[in-house]
């Protein structure tokens, strides 16, 4: 069993959380998939990807599977002088972790919670009130 756990997108990250983003991407050496699923662990990417709509686990249901997408890039770093991996995806990079706890990836980041507006209140209209 794996011991990283999804942490972060960086458009989640704040403060001191970006530079040290810039310096994870700096030192991220590619990696391929096999190796990225096998160090961060099938169950835990396949939690990932399938909060993101892909196609896991046995069979084919005819989705797109992570390793198929060519818009992704996997890689290995360090965060803050820790070991880590990331995934660049839509231009994101998605950070595992294996010194902060588990956390459910459909789930916001708890410090950018209060700041999402729900999209049936980014377009009410005068008439809508």
């Amino acid at each position: 069993m794996s011991t990283f756990h999804f942490w972060k997108s960086c458009p989640e990250m704040v403060g001191d959380e970006v530079a040290a983003l810039g310096r994870m991407i700096s030192g991220g050496k590619s990696v391929s998939h096999t190796t990225f699923r096998k160090v961060v662990g099938r169950e835990v990417l396949d939690q990932w990807a399938a909060a993101h709509l892909y196609d896991v686990g046995p069979g084919r249901h005819g989705g797109l599977r992570l390793s198929k997408d060519w818009h992704v890039a996997f890689y290995r770093s360090t965060w803050e002088g820790k070991p880590c991996l990331f995934l660049v995806w839509s231009a994101m990079e998605i950070v595992f972790r294996s010194d902060v706890p588990a956390r459910d990836p459909a789930q916001p980041s708890p410090n950018r919670s209060a700041r999402w507006t729900p999209l049936d209140q980014l377009f009410v209209t005068p008439a809508s009130k």
